[in-house]
């Protein structure tokens, strides 16, 4: 089922309602329309049992995506839902957990990633406490292994290498349980996919690069498997090109480049056709312009430059027909910030520094646009700084280079201050001194 062959054919508003029941189902076979978050609602009725769907509104895609005060309205929201659920003595339902596991994100999106950390461990005692009351039932599994995915995330953040790693492989235990019980359904493959990907990003960061890439090719397996039961939906497809995306990262740090770039080949190759499925939607056009960069990414290190410019270049065209489509939604605008400076990057490798810094200036002309929309969130922070780094460091302009440099170390401080958890601020902040003492000190020479 295609939106875009639908809209074609209609000539009034289209209003679709899906039982939770087959909303997995619903996903696989219809991603596109799944996808829309905006004009969504969830029909308020009485709950029937403890494993009941939550009664919430489905919020627009704009709250995920970042924007400051949306989400802090969100959070400010949830934390109302959660006082609701404890008058009404609801406590240790699935409503609570699931409310709990939405505020983990709002406060891990805003940065603060203790109050998300609390959030998602209370969700987990529930899910806990809710399989044993159940038994070994897929839903209560369910919530269990994505619980636990959801504390591995903020353990990670929180540089807990080895606590992640063990909630990702229980969580990877639990999936596998779930596939067990139901069989090769797709959201079980999903979700033991899912779990296997997690563990491998873990095993990555250590140094394991044999287990990581064991990791990633299981679950390339498993969505091979999945494409297999389903045909090519969307969904499978871009399974699966995530899967070779990961496998060719571990052997690009393998050095096995030219494996690596097969790999990433592949997952073009891949996400062309989900393209053609899907027509122009922001999700198929996104995935192929990471596709690209990938691709450019190799090409660049093999000494390749007019093939990975070429290579960026056509990244940069479909991150800007993606804001074309969907506006300056924050997504969006990085994309083609970053594409941006991919192309700065090769230009300046080729010695063309005024059009390598005039791709820079563009980037950050758009990272500011960003930081306007979401606020001064820790992303948006980060993008800025890059930005303004990339200009210090390149451009030919001693006064621009200066002043870029001076307004990246006051963002870098704003940000180590805003957000102490995030260590990568105070490393901007030495980096950048240290670029300032350099500049000096050639200054003077």
């Amino acid at each position: 089922m295609q939106r875009a062959a639908v809209v074609k054919i209609l000539a009034c508003p289209l209003i679709l309602l899906v039982s939770p029941s087959v909303l997995p189902t619903f996903r696989h076979l219809a991603p596109d329309f799944a996808s829309i978050a905006s004009d969504r609602f969830t029909l308020r009725r009485p709950p029937t049992s403890m494993l009941e769907l939550p009664i919430f509104e489905v919020r627009d895609a704009t709250v995920r995506g970042g924007r400051l005060e949306e989400m802090r309205r969100w959070r400010a929201e949830l934390k109302a839902r959660l006082q609701e659920i404890d008058a009404s003595g609801s406590a240790d339902s699935r409503d609570q957990m699931v409310t709990l596991v939405y505020l983990g994100e709002a406060e891990q999106r805003l940065g603060r990633l203790s109050h998300s950390f609390d959030a998602y461990s209370a969700a987990l005692s529930i899910a806990r406490r809710l399989r044993e009351l159940t038994g070994d039932i897929p839903e209560a599994l369910r919530d269990e292994s994505v619980s636990l995915n959801r504390v591995g995330d903020v353990l990670l953040s929180q540089g807990q290498i080895s606590e992640a790693l063990a909630s990702y492989r229980e969580s990877l235990s639990v999936a596998r349980r779930v596939r067990e019980l139901t069989g090769d359904t797709p959201e079980a493959l999903c979700d033991e996919s899912v779990s296997l990907s997690k563990v491998g990003d873990v095993l990555l960061s250590q140094g394991q690069i044999s287990e990581a890439l064991a990791s990633y090719r299981e679950s390339l397996t498993i969505a091979r498997r999945l494409r297999e039961l389903t045909g090519d939906t969307p969904q499978a497809l871009r399974d699966e090109s995530v899967s070779l995306n990961r496998v060719g990262d571990v052997l690009l740090s393998q050095g096995q480049i030219s494996e690596a770039l097969a790999s990433y080949r592949g997952s073009l190759t891949i996400r062309r056709r989900l393209r053609e499925l899907t027509g122009d939607t922001p999700q198929a056009l996104r995935d192929e312009s990471v596709s690209l960069d990938n691709v450019g990414y190799v090409l660049r290190s093999q000494g390749r430059i007019s093939e990975a410019l070429a290579s960026y270049r056509e990244s940069l065209t479909i991150a800007r027909r993606l804001r074309e489509l969907t506006g300056d939604s924050p997504e969006a605008l990085r994309d083609e910030s970053v594409s941006l400076d991919n192309v700065g990057d090769v230009l300046i490798s080729q010695g063309q520094i005024s059009e390598a810094v005039a791709s820079y200036r563009e980037s950050l002309t758009i990272a500011r646009r960003l930081r306007e929309l979401m606020g001064d969130t820790p992303e948006a922070l980060r993008d800025e700084i890059v930005s303004l780094w990339r200009l210090a460091h390149n451009s030919l302009d001693l006064q621009e280079s200066s002043h870029s440099g001076g307004e990246a170390l006051r963002l870098s401080m704003i940000a180590a201050v805003t957000y102490p958890e995030v260590g990568e601020f105070t490393d901007f902040i030495d980096q950048l001194i240290k670029f300032s003492e350099a500049s000096v000190d050639q200054a003077i020479t």
